[in-house]
């Protein structure tokens, strides 16, 4: 994901450094839909510093609303982007473990500057459009791979 905004790091003096550009994989479960894809950064520079992202596992937590009737890839992906820009942090206990440093940092710095956050106001829906525009103007700016993880899964046609 390109030009959304997130948190890189916090320096030595609490300022957050900015990144915009995010490599993330989205694991499909052999239950998909009933249970929720696993979403973690490909590579530990593309990661955030969020309450709800394991740094070190590179795993996030991007929503407990997970239900099949309602719930898609398309909503993992608007849930996704909505973390990424801190428009959703979850504090409770269960989700803000993975990264209780961050979970403090941000409760501080949103005390100290509430005009900071949401990082952006990026929706997915407009990601979506501007993507279909880049097509047409042949400048790519978010790239979505699907790659199957059950060995033998082949496609049943073509597009």
């Amino acid at each position: 994901i390109k030009n959304v905004k997130g948190i890189k790091l916090i320096d030595k003096d609490d300022i957050p450094k900015i990144i915009d550009r995010h490599i993330l994989i989205l694991q499909m479960p052999h239950e998909y839909p009933t249970v929720k894809p696993a979403v973690f950064f490909e590579d530990p520079s593309y990661s955030i510093y969020h309450p709800n992202v394991d740094i070190e596992k590179r795993d996030l937590c991007y929503t407990r609303e997970w239900h099949p009737a309602f719930s898609d890839l398309c909503f993992a992906c608007i849930q996704i982007v909505n973390l990424i820009q801190y428009r959703s942090v979850n504090l409770n206990d269960d989700d803000a473990r993975m990264n209780p440093d961050a979970k403090k940092w941000y409760l501080s710095y949103k005390n100290l500057h509430p005009e900071f956050f949401p990082l952006g106001n990026t929706i997915l829906q407009d990601l979506l459009w501007e993507r279909k525009e880049a097509i047409r103007k042949k400048n790519a700016g978010i790239i979505l791979t699907i790659k199957p993880s059950v060995s033998g899964w082949r496609p049943t046609s073509n597009p």
